[in-house]
């Protein structure tokens, strides 16, 4: 029953402006990706695998700390909102424009 619904439906054949975009951000992003860790296992060699282990643990803990901020802090500034309540909010400032611009 969904599958005749499905293909009587047909897919929408066109591309907007955000969907060409996003798929040109998607392959900047899996490009750079890839094109790191060659850069990585150049310089580390057989450590490949204790690196990306090491890079692993560092996003876990970042996950972490960030789902705590976000329990405390619970807004939508995200970064710029824990610098400017944990530092000033001249640096939560100063910060949150680098983020932008970043």
């Amino acid at each position: 029953m969904v599958e005749e619904e499905y293909i009587e439906q047909g897919l929408k054949r066109e591309m907007g402006l955000l969907e060409a975009v996003s798929i040109g951000i998607g392959g900047m992003i899996g490009g750079g990706i890839f094109a790191v860790i060659g850069l990585v296992l150049q310089i580390v060699g057989n450590m490949i695998y204790l690196t990306l282990l090491l890079c692993t643990i560092s996003a876990v803990l970042t996950g972490y700390s960030y789902v705590k901020l976000s329990k405390v802090f619970p807004s939508s500034g995200a970064s710029y909102t824990y610098i400017k309540r944990g530092l000033s909010e001249r640096i939560g400032n100063f910060f949150g424009w680098m983020l932008w611009f970043g």
